[in-house]
């Protein structure tokens, strides 16, 4: 008979659908999967398709401490007792207590996902309520399936044994992604035209929510000074409480060569790493599906050791050019360094690309069908 687990998950999303959909296919486990979409949508801007997959979304739910919901429909899936292992996400915090609560209550093993890491303390020792409750609950999980490297050290850091750690828990479908960011680089001028950008110059993209710990307003600032004289140009993806102070900022200097966008839907992101030289993560992330996604295009990266990404890229063989998260004099000397030497940009692009590309669906599937068999076998 075939391990049976049951996914609970906020919504459809393109770096975790391509790894259940595997799953699927491979047919080693038994899968249920339960969204707590729509209720709990997280990227707005995105293209909601129906997954391909059999799939049933938890619509009955209460609020709870007005940010959060908790979705009372996922007691009548443990009521089945049909399950072995379940997998519960790090968010839709009152919900995920909830699973947990009940999976002790019925003798389930339990895989967490989750995404944490925190550069420069991972090796903290200082022990508040929170810190030992969360330690507690990733004591009694049976498994972890987090993003990448950083999430795993940063969990060793916090005593979880490195046994029970899998990767994958973000990872797009490298081989479909590759050729439609293909598809998209054939019509590049097209694309740079109707953005209002020439062929000679430079351009660099970010993407993400535009929150302070991203840093986009540093952002802004050195790339300012880095393309003074240089025919460079810059594009900024995203939504979020910094995207004002943003526009204002780019409004208020003049700076023509700065383009600022809105959230765009998935489908549309590929043509804007098509029509980009480069990548910049200046700020802060436990990993960052977008820096990703860029390094699939094959763009050089130039970013913070504070990406959880930037990990996995360095330790196989990939250096980004990196800097401290608020020198903004390293960060405009990185900028201008790309700028200057494009074959060097180019030539780190296509390294970075050979690397990303390893990491894909039938690896991320693989990982979790491991951490499956050891939360139910040990």
């Amino acid at each position: 008979m075939k391990t049976r687990l049951l996914i609970l998950s906020i919504h459809p999303a393109p770096y975790r659908d391509s790894t259940f959909l595997e799953i699927f296919r491979r047919g080693k486990i038994e899968v249920a999967i339960r969204f707590f979409f729509p209720l709990d949508v997280g990227h707005r801007e995105w293209d909601w398709a129906l997954p391909e997959f059999a799939s049933k979304n938890l619509s009955l739910c209460l609020p709870f401490f007005k940010k959060d919901k908790l979705h009372l429909s996922v007691i009548k899936e443990f009521k089945r007792k049909c399950y072995d292992v379940v997998l519960i996400p790090g968010y839709s915090r009152a919900t995920s207590v909830a699973a947990i609560a009940l999976c002790e209550i019925y003798h389930l093993p339990y895989i967490l996902s989750v995404d944490s890491f925190r550069y420069g303390e991972m090796h903290s020792k200082k022990i508040t309520w929170w810190t030992a409750m969360r330690r507690n609950i990733l004591k009694r999980s049976a498994a972890i399936w987090v993003p990448g490297k950083a999430s795993r050290d940063y969990l060793i850091s916090q005593y979880v044994p490195s046994r029970k750690i899998f990767e994958g828990a973000y990872c797009y479908d490298t081989k479909s992604l590759n050729n439609t960011l293909l598809s998209f680089k054939s019509n590049r001028t097209e694309i740079r035209k109707s953005l209002g950008l020439s062929e000679e110059s430079f351009v660099f993209l970010t993407v993400g929510n535009m929150i302070p710990t991203r840093r986009y307003l540093t952002l802004v600032k050195a790339f300012e000074k880095a393309s003074v004289f240089l025919d460079s140009d810059l594009i900024l993806i995203g939504d979020g409480p910094d995207h004002f102070s943003i526009a204002s900022l780019i409004q208020s200097s003049g700076m023509s060569h700065i383009r600022l966008f809105h959230s765009v839907p998935f489908g549309e992101l590929a043509s804007y790493y098509a029509a980009s030289d480069a990548y910049v993560h200046p700020g802060a992330e436990p990993f960052s599906t977008a820096t990703e996604l860029a390094a699939i295009a094959g763009l050089p990266i130039v970013a913070t050791p504070r990406v959880g990404y930037v990990h996995d890229l360095i330790k196989q063989g990939i250096q980004p050019l990196l800097c401290d998260i608020d020198d903004v004099d390293a960060l405009q000397l990185n900028l201008r360094k790309l700028i200057v030497n494009r074959k060097f940009a180019a030539e780190l692009g296509r390294h970075t690309a050979s690397i990303a590309i390893q990491r894909n669906a039938q690896w991320a599937a693989e990982e979790l069908e491991n951490a499956v068999y050891f939360a139910k076998f040990g």
